[in-house]
């Protein structure tokens, strides 16, 4: 019998995850802001092709040099409140950028 996995990352730390969840739940609901992100690569091709029975399709693609756009957006109670496109990736260096950068 198969189950379903319980999965939880190797770099998350249950003493932050604590410290995290216990500043949070002060805040009032109303104040949160929620950040979504959705990310969309210029990488497309088709996986499946039509062929004559017992035939295969061979075909060429362009490697893994292709472009991400990324798009971040806020939300408080039920407004989105800030958008903002991007390429690349967010880590220490995006996260220090002056936005008027954008």
């Amino acid at each position: 019998m198969t189950r379903k996995k319980n999965m939880h990352y190797k770099e998350q730390k249950a003493e932050q995850v604590a410290e995290y969840q216990r500043i949070v739940k002060d805040i009032p609901k109303n104040k949160r802001v929620y950040v979504y992100e959705a990310v969309f690569d210029s990488h497309l091709f088709r996986t499946y092709a039509r062929s004559a029975k017992g035939e295969r399709v061979y075909e060429r693609i362009k490697g893994r040099k292709y472009k991400w756009t990324r798009i971040l957006a806020g939300q408080l109670t039920w407004n989105i409140i800030a958008t903002l496109e991007y390429k690349g990736t967010m880590d220490g260096h995006f996260l220090k950028r002056d936005l008027r950068d954008f």
